[in-house]
This record gives structure tokens, sequence and C-alpha cells, in this order.
């Protein structure tokens, strides 16, 4: 590292070289608690609300939304 060093001022040093492992530990550690956090919100939030009933409620509201479609053609007719 040392004749590294003396060749290219800019280039890492070893002390430099174990912090950038350290940092990259550590961003990896939060995404993936950010990702384990995003599962149990789901998890929990999923005993209040079911999927089927979203999937009800979605299927009502394109129904309702042909429906309006239909009644604007033909008063355009």
């Amino acid at each position: 590292m040392k004749n590294g060093k003396e060749a290219c001022p800019h280039s890492i040093t070893l002390k430099e070289s174990l912090l950038l492992n350290e940092l990259g530990i550590m961003v990896n550690s939060k995404l993936n608690l950010k990702e384990r956090t995003k599962s149990e919100l789901a998890k929990v939030l999923s005993d209040f609300v079911n999927p089927k009933d979203i999937k009800t409620r979605q299927d009502q509201i394109n129904k309702e939304l042909l429906e309006v479609d239909d009644k604007i053609k033909k008063n355009t007719r």
C-alpha cells in the first residue's frame, strides 16, 4: 500500500479500506432493517385490511367507472 500511495497520492490507505468496508456493512444493515420494517408493517396492516376487500372495492370502482363512461357516451350521441 505504501508504494501505491507514493505512486498515486489519491489511492486509499489500508485504514481507509477498512473504513469503507465498515461503512458498507452499516449501509447494508440499515437497508436490511428497512426491508424488515416494511415487511413487519405489511404484516400488521394485513390484520386490519384484507387484500380480498381491496380487490372487491377495486372491482366495484371499475364497474362504477364503466357505468359513468357509458352514460357519458350516451349523452354525447
